[in-house]
């Protein structure tokens, strides 16, 4: 049996809230690489909405919090990867998800006292 060689550790935890999960991501080294938010998109059931209402796919939205790459080559390969173990780790046979949508937060020294936030 072959072994396959993974850039990334993911070390998953659950949080206080429902649906959402914790991850801290490792290189092979062991060097923190990235704390990510996972927040499962868990549509309702047809039967729970308008007879009209558009289709919504079982997703998950992946806050990417704090990443240590630097350029985006690596950065499209971290997502990529980042993005098949994740599907896979939540694939249940209650919920499978189809898709991860991913999000940076922008600096938090952008938000002073100032700035309208509405």
């Amino acid at each position: 049996m072959q072994t396959v060689k993974t850039p990334y550790s993911l070390h998953l935890s659950r949080t206080l809230w429902q649906n959402t999960y914790r991850c801290i991501i490792t290189n092979e080294e062991n060097e923190y690489i990235a704390n990510i938010l996972i927040i499962l998109g868990i549509p309702l059931k047809r039967s729970e909405i308008p007879e009209n209402a558009p289709e919504a796919l079982p997703h998950l939205n992946v806050q990417v919090e704090e990443v240590l790459i630097d350029n985006v080559h690596d950065l499209l390969s971290f997502e990529g990867f980042i993005a098949d173990s994740l599907l896979t780790k939540f694939q249940t046979e209650h919920f499978s998800p189809e898709y991860c949508s991913f999000s940076y937060p922008g600096p938090s020294e952008s938000i002073t006292p100032d700035t309208p936030l509405i």
